[in-house]
């Protein structure tokens, strides 16, 4: 750890900062200041995490470097996909109950997490989904 805490410490500050930004915005809040803090965010991982990760698999013996790696990269991967779907979920539920008390705020956040899904999977994916609609619902007029 002695090599990794020169950045860890500023970059979980950095890390804790950029995470706190968020939690004070509103509907009205700039999108600038949304950027700013991803960019924080960011930087902040990349300078508290990535020594901590460096610092750990090299403690590891070398004949089992590739499965330290591996077992990170796993476990990487799970907690990515769950952290998803419970962000999902959550989003779901809030936008469901701002709803249902005549608020738009939290559904306005939901449509900018469609945008941001549709970016990450690609401009043709949004572009695949609508032709699709499109030649299923001219089929059923014509069927009509």
């Amino acid at each position: 750890m002695g090599r990794a805490r020169p950045l860890v410490l500023p970059g979980t500050i950095a890390l804790s900062a950029g995470v706190w930004v968020p939690a004070m915005l509103d509907e009205h809040s700039a999108i600038g200041l949304v950027i700013t803090a991803h960019v924080i965010v960011s930087a902040g991982i990349s300078c508290g995490l990535t020594p901590l990760m460096t610092s750990a698999l090299g403690a590891l013996p070398p004949e089992w470097y590739s499965h330290g790696n591996a077992t990170v990269s796993t476990v990487q991967q799970v907690a990515g996909a769950a952290g998803t779907a419970l962000f999902i979920t959550m989003m779901t539920r809030g936008t469901e109950s701002a709803e249902s008390r005549g608020r738009v705020g939290p559904v306005r956040a939901g449509l900018v997490v469609e945008c941001v899904s549709r970016h990450v999977r690609g401009p043709s994916a949004g572009i695949d989904e609508r032709a699709a609609r499109s030649s299923s619902a001219s089929s059923s007029a014509v069927a009509s």
